[in-house]
């Protein structure tokens, strides 16, 4: 049982609003938003090794299709294959989801290799001055997740976590034919309540017969089951004509959270120690990024709900095996600033 002020019930539409038919969701916004700071970061990290704001520019193009393509083929070919390849019109619907992140750094390598081999300059020197506004953006991008109720953990086994109650309350909101939807704590038990307030002219028995038929339906979901213990409870205060629906919810691992702070966290380390040594040798602070980022993305997906149907080999999952040659990556190219001579 989980007490009934441990967890926050998370109830945001991920949609923020529709302009000319088409929703604006908090995923997008935040990408967007992402990548524009993430390019004014570039300006002060690649001031530092004398490349001008127009070049940043031509950079900023490079990564930003590398990264689309990157993200959205990985999805693809890393954790849904048979579907895309059965309806390969569906890999261009980028509109609909589905973007991984391993598939996204690969984007981010290809498309920053093709510019420095344009303009002639040291690779691994561009990758280090990349590291600052790829974990910006990496944060701002889980942020949107967290907004979105998507990519959360496993149900926690402490009295701590986050209800994602919205995909649940957008169930009954959408088909229970209710006015209002409200949701509050019960204070008195580990339940909450949603409130239905139907219009009065409506004979109450009658919308609690539709109800009852409509909620066994719907409990039945995985939307809902996802969120919430199949048992629930209905009382009626025909006084008031609210139906009043109990339902214990389920709190789970925030682990877009959990890697959101993570790459907060990794951002101000990397910007203090780039500005402490500016002269280590190339690839030292991407070998680093790799190790530090798929490191801890390997021990979150530990709580994480896999985003795959993929039987874990030894205990791996997906995401665990995606994020091995990354973090060997990184150690390859953190070798020669282990190796460099140590003077006293």
């Amino acid at each position: 049982m989980y007490s009934s002020f441990a967890y926050l019930i998370w109830d945001v539409d991920p949609e923020i609003i529709q302009i000319l038919g088409r929703g604006i969701r908090y995923y997008g916004l935040f990408f967007a938003i992402g990548f524009l700071l993430a390019q004014q970061l570039s300006y002060y990290t690649f001031q530092q090794i004398k490349i001008p704001k127009k070049q940043v520019d031509r950079l900023s193009i490079y990564v930003f299709i590398g990264i689309l393509i990157g993200a959205r083929l990985g999805h693809v070919v890393f954790y849904d294959p048979g579907y895309y390849f059965s309806h390969p019109a569906e890999i261009i619907r980028i509109d609909r989801g589905g973007l991984a992140s391993h598939g996204g750094l690969i984007g981010v390598f290809i498309g920053a290799y093709l510019f420095v081999r344009k303009y002639k300059l040291n690779p691994k020197q561009v990758y280090d001055r990349i590291v600052p506004a790829a974990l910006l953006l990496s944060c701002l991008i889980r942020t949107g997740n967290l907004m979105n109720s998507e990519i959360y953990g496993n149900p926690t086994q402490t009295s701590k976590g986050i209800v994602f109650a919205y995909p649940s309350l957008k169930l009954l909101r959408d088909h229970l034919q209710a006015s209002q939807v409200l949701i509050q704590r019960k204070p008195t038990s580990d339940s909450i309540i949603v409130n239905l307030k139907y219009p009065q002219n409506m004979p109450l028995s009658q919308v609690e017969k539709q109800l009852r038929h409509r909620i066994s339906v719907l409990s039945k979901t995985s939307a809902f089951l996802d969120h919430f213990d199949p048992a629930y409870q209905l009382q009626v205060q025909s006084q008031q004509g609210r139906l009043l629906l109990h339902m214990n919810p389920i709190p789970r691992h925030p682990t877009q959270l959990y890697e959101a702070i993570v790459y907060f966290l990794l951002l101000i380390s990397f910007l203090y120690l780039m500005k402490k040594n500016p002269r280590l040798p190339h690839g030292t602070y991407t070998g680093a990024l790799l190790i530090s980022v798929f490191l801890s993305r390997a021990i979150i997906e530990i709580w994480k709900v896999p985003q795959e149907e993929f039987n874990p080999l030894w205990g791996i999952n997906m995401g665990q095996w995606l994020s091995l040659p990354c973090i060997l990556l990184g150690i390859k190219l953190l070798y020669p600033f282990l190796k460099r001579p140590k003077y006293t």
